[in-house]
């Protein structure tokens, strides 16, 4: 085990960083650096451990880790306590020989393997909540998707609005958006107002409540990160920003 971890410096200016609140970089920057973390980005941890050392209780640790799981950043396997933390490499990875093959000692022993093909594919799966991941391969199924629309031309406003009035009515994701992206309630309404505005001329085949949420997420992240600002449910410009762009 190593006795330190180093972070890059841009780990501060990491757009998705900046997204976050306090109690998340926190959380995230624990999960980076605590004395489980092994060289191979995979290592074993429980959630009591973990609230342990955070002084984070249960229910917390659990609902930070699957606001990181969502989010694409890790994924935690319930039965065997071991988590697999993305782009590890990029704040610890060294080209040193000696590492590689530490790295490759490392993963001999993981205990859930598809921890190891996530890791390595880049492959987003679902939360180990309701999936486990250590089902055989032959086994596993597709991750249930909403039946996909053919949709020609641009997607229309009354498409949008259909779509935006179902995912306001997840409530657990509006919370984990406004946690992840420092908003209050009003605030995201009226950057959806300007999402759902932006997205209605475009030509997005399938386009469907998962695809909403994953891209009004990122349009705000992107909008935010050019220094533009929600008021009065209009997008206001800083004075040195650039013209805004749709995605």
């Amino acid at each position: 085990m190593a006795i330190f971890r180093k972070i890059h410096v841009q780990f501060w200016s990491d757009v998705f960083i900046q997204s976050l609140t306090p109690e998340q970089k926190f959380f995230f920057l624990y999960l980076l650096t605590n004395e489980k973390t092994k060289q191979c980005g995979i290592y074993e941890i429980t959630t009591r451990h973990i609230s342990y050392d955070t002084g984070y209780n249960i229910e917390t640790v659990n609902k930070l880790i699957e606001f990181f799981e969502n989010a694409g950043k890790i994924v935690f396997s319930r039965e065997t306590n071991e988590i697999a933390v993305k782009n590890w490499e990029k704040y610890n990875g060294s080209r040193s020989p000696d590492v590689q093959n530490l790295v490759n000692k490392e993963l001999k022993s993981v205990k859930n393997l598809k921890l190891t093909q996530w890791l390595q594919s880049g492959s987003r799966v679902p939360p180990l909540s309701k999936k486990s991941l250590r089902e055989e391969p032959e086994q596993e199924r597709e991750p249930e998707q909403e039946p996909v629309s053919e949709v020609e031309g641009e997607i229309g406003s009354e498409k949008v609005k259909q779509i935006a009035n179902e995912v306001w009515k997840d409530q657990s994701w509006k919370e984990q958006i406004c946690i992840g992206l420092s908003l209050n309630m009003d605030e995201l309404k009226k950057w959806l107002a300007q999402f759902n505005s932006s997205v209605a001329s475009d030509n997005i085949p399938g386009f469907n409540k998962n695809q909403y949420k994953k891209m009004s997420r990122g349009w705000i992240i992107s909008q935010k990160s050019k220094g533009t600002t929600i008021e009065t449910g209009s997008i206001t410009k800083t004075s040195d920003s650039a013209p805004l762009k749709r995605l």
